[in-house]
């Protein structure tokens, strides 16, 4: 049960590089990374755009779906929450802390290939087009 709070994060952004697959015991688990930009003025009036990088973490079918049709440049939605963790860089010893979200819905917005219908998303959709009669 939730306690009354919510840890929930959209963002919609572009991949920055192709996913990043790791094969358990329990199935695969994909690592990507997307940007979102975001525009605003600065002190001359000009527009300047800021682009975040977000790290996502997907599991299950939905990673599976991700390492076979995710790549680099695709525009995606991601449904997650944020989690946080601590570490030691192993560099110089300070401590750091790394933010990821845990994707429970991963979309993507293009299409695939240079089909016509949108791309797999959470769930792989049947091809209903063949089964309309009319």
């Amino acid at each position: 049960m939730s306690k009354g709070t919510i840890n929930r994060v959209i963002i919609v952004g572009n991949v920055g590089a192709d996913p990043d697959v790791r094969e358990t015991k329990t199935g695969q688990i994909v690592n990507l990374r997307v940007a979102t930009t975001d525009s605003r003025k600065n002190q001359q009036g000009q527009y300047e755009d800021e682009t975040e990088w977000h790290r996502i973490t997907v599991f299950g079918k939905t990673a599976e779906a991700m390492a076979q049709y995710c790549k680099k440049g695709n525009k995606v939605y991601v449904e997650g929450r944020i989690k946080q963790s601590k570490y030691t860089d192993k560099k110089d010893g300070t401590e750091k802390v790394s933010v990821e979200i845990i994707a429970t819905d991963v979309q993507l917005l293009n299409r695939i290939d240079g089909d016509s219908k949108p791309s797999a998303t959470k769930h792989a959709a049947p091809d209903l087009d063949d089964d309309i009669p009319f």
